[in-house]
């Protein structure tokens, strides 16, 4: 079951529940991973989650798309604080493959963030 709920990325939880009960039914059941190619740059997350986190990087770039290949839109430092919209899997950071899609709180701006930088690895929600 671990196995199955890392396929399926963070915030799937009732997906793995419902898989753990067909599993027990004898039900055959394929289940397929979010992939990178859903997300793109200049992509907008929705706000599906309260929560904030603190950057851990010394500068934190925000970016256009849940990619390093996307545009730099500025930089943050080292305890900045982000407000938390949703989460992409995409390009690995540091082994990670999570992307936050989050507001710079007090400030309006809105970006990607590379989770692996963010003191709780980012939202828990998907995009």
């Amino acid at each position: 079951m671990a196995e199955l709920f890392g396929a399926l990325g963070r915030g799937s939880r009732k997906a793995c529940v419902f898989a753990a009960s067909a599993v027990m039914a004898g039900t055959a059941l394929v289940v397929s991973a979010p992939t990178a190619s859903a997300a793109s740059c200049g992509q907008v997350g929705v706000d599906r989650q309260p929560g904030q986190g603190t950057v851990t990087a010394s500068a934190l770039a925000r970016r256009s798309g849940p990619f390093t290949s996307c545009t730099a839109l500025g930089q943050v430092s080292k305890g900045t604080k982000i407000n938390y919209y949703c989460f992409e899997i995409s390009t690995a950071v540091n082994g990670n493959k999570l992307w936050t899609y989050g507001e710079v709180a007090g400030t309006g701006q809105k970006g990607w963030f590379a989770s692996a930088y963010l003191d709780d690895n980012g939202a828990s929600l998907g995009c």
